[in-house]
């Protein structure tokens, strides 16, 4: 208590108290994360000494010209909104707008003072611009549709061409009027910074460390990420190892799992990895640690007549790690009673975005294929809870009675294809929306282990390529890591996410028949990318090829970066 007390004395104390949890914390972590939320904690608990040090590291301000801030972003103070509508409808303009943050959408009622502003300036014959307006702060598209004599509703290009051009208007003209006027520019800097500015990137130092029952330095030797990334996954229990293809993940998370069992912060770890690396991966464990005690599961293991016995063994047994297959963890049932409760938050989801899209009997058909794939959806989750509720009592071992605390999985981009709930429509660069099964489950098993702990922690990705294919991508990792961040941010939903951080841009792609060419939606480009990146960072450990070769050259001065040659000494076709 004496040692305690005197590292968290002084200007420069190593230690210091946390007012909400009355618990020592690491200076560099204390110091790092959404520190002006910690400031409020402090000054609420009159603690001088973090207020000082708090206010030391507060990020500055970004300002008014290095801030995005797109029609239906959260941030934006809804009455900030109704002035846009008035300054552009014109006098005598009424507008009410509502945030629900439970679905990421506006309740907004607009009606237009003048007609030349509503009809002609930013609107058409067809669609107000009260509509148009509407439809850009709700994320959804600008149709016009024509009714037949037997009550279909037809697409009519030329009309929705025309609306959407007074769409494009009206972006542009909030883009150039949002930030005009100073009162209303300072108001909006303020805003932005005190919600998506919060946050210090933390840093590891892996330096001090000894990892007892390793091989020695001179047999293998970490390099100095390496000893950064262990540090890191010791001390917050959950990271994504963004590092790049050769950067040896593979020991980091083996030393990872044995430093948190020596220590006792984690009693079980499993590791997760693909079906053909399993032998590869036991073997490199005891390369490292030729005393680790380690339950490899391998495919036989799996079948249906070995099952009980070694999910029984992986929970009686005091190992230091189990090693299993994809394939064979997808066997591993979350318990259900976690499941339902689970998957109950989901429909309450999908059932307030649903709601959202009101009465679709006169709605487009666009908008009615998507109200009933999200139905669908709500659908196959009831279903499933009534498949737990009424399937039979097993007696094999579910995963919450395994006694795992702690999960790695390696190469964790074959689970991004996850589910998501979205109002865009016709909107490419999202990824699917339904997502698979085997990434859902894998979110539900990571929420549970999370929930076990009592906190965000326990879980650790490892991949090269975390974003590849879409900008959604970014914000799967995120749910998956980094859940109570997220909620805190308002971005429990996509929508909200997006609205802030990426930008959907309209290209001109070649028509299928080949014949002109098309507009076309697309989700492309990140936006407000520096606060995106803070806040990715409080979980992500990146190492680029470059990181690597820096520190080589840093560590050993004139010695030059080579690959290694390929076995052969060229490339051979298979």
């Amino acid at each position: 208590e004496e040692v305690l007390k005197d590292l968290a004395e002084g200007e420069n104390s190593l230690l210091f108290v946390d007012p909400s949890t009355r618990e020592y914390v690491l200076r560099d972590a204390y110091l790092s994360g959404n520190v002006r939320k910690k400031l409020a904690e402090a000054q609420a608990a009159g603690m001088s000494q973090n207020v000082r040090a708090l206010e030391s590291v507060i990020p500055e301000d970004v300002p008014a010209h290095e801030i995005t801030g797109r029609l239906g972003a959260h941030w934006i103070p809804v009455d900030v909104y109704e002035q846009f509508a008035r300054d552009l409808l014109g006098e005598g303009t009424r507008a009410n707008v509502v945030y629900v943050a439970a679905n990421s959408s506006f309740l907004a009622s607009f009606t237009a003072g003048s007609e030349v502003a509503n009809r002609s300036t930013y609107g058409t014959g067809r669609m107000a611009a009260e509509d148009i307006l509407f439809a850009l702060i709700n994320n959804r598209e600008v149709k016009v549709y024509d009714t037949q004599a037997d009550g279909t509703r037809v697409l009519n290009m030329e009309r929705t061409q025309e609306a959407d051009d007074k769409a494009r208007t009206i972006k542009d003209r909030f883009n150039d009027w949002l930030f005009s006027d100073p009162d209303r520019s300072e108001r909006l800097v303020r805003a932005y910074n005190d919600v998506m500015n919060n946050y210090v990137t933390r840093r590891y130092d892996g330096s001090m460390m000894q990892f007892p029952g390793k091989v020695p330095d001179d047999v293998i030797k970490f390099r100095r990420h390496q000893r950064n990334a262990i540090a890191r996954i010791v001390q917050d229990r959950t990271t994504l190892l963004d590092h790049v293809v050769g950067a040896g993940k593979t020991y980091t998370i083996v030393a990872g799992a044995m430093e948190l069992k020596r220590t006792g912060l984690a009693k079980k770890s499993m590791v997760a990895v693909p079906n053909h690396l399993v032998k590869q991966w036991a073997a490199d464990f005891y390369r490292l640690y030729p005393g680790a005690n380690i339950l490899t599961a391998t495919k036989k293991d799996f079948e249906r007549k070995n099952r009980r016995r070694f999910l029984a063994k992986i929970a009686t047994g005091d190992w230091d790690a189990v090693i299993i297959a994809h394939s064979s963890f997808g066997f591993i049932k979350p318990s259900p009673e976690y499941e339902q409760q689970f998957n109950r938050a989901q429909i309450a989801e999908l059932v307030t975005v649903i709601e959202a899209f009101g009465d679709t009997k006169k709605a487009d058909g666009q908008t009615k294929r998507t109200v009933k794939q999200l139905q669908a959806m709500k659908e196959r989750l009831e279903q499933r809870i009534k498949s737990l509720r009424d399937r039979p009592v097993d007696d094999l071992l579910d995963f919450g009675q395994l006694g795992i605390d702690q999960l790695f999985v390696d190469e964790a981009h074959l689970f991004k294809n996850l589910m998501f709930v979205t109002k865009m429509q016709n909107v490419r660069g999202l990824g699917q929306a339904k997502g698979s099964q085997r990434a859902y489950e894998m979110l539900i098993k990571t929420r549970q282990i999370m929930n076990m702990n009592g906190r965000s922690q326990g879980v650790v990705f490892a991949t090269g390529t975390p974003v590849s294919n879409s900008l959604a991508e970014m914000y799967h990792m995120m749910r998956y890591l980094e859940p109570e961040t997220i909620r805190e941010l308002g971005h429990d939903t996509f929508d909200a996410w997006a609205n802030t951080f990426a930008e959907v841009e309209q290209t001109w792609m070649q028509a299928m028949s080949g014949a002109g060419f098309k507009a076309s939606n697309r989700m492309g480009k990140f936006a407000n990318a520096p606060e995106l990146l803070k806040i990715y960072d409080l979980v992500a450990d990146t190492v680029t090829m470059e990181d690597i070769k820096s520190a080589l050259a840093e560590e050993n001065p004139g010695t030059q970066f080579r690959t290694p040659p390929p076995k052969g000494g060229a490339r051979q076709p298979v």
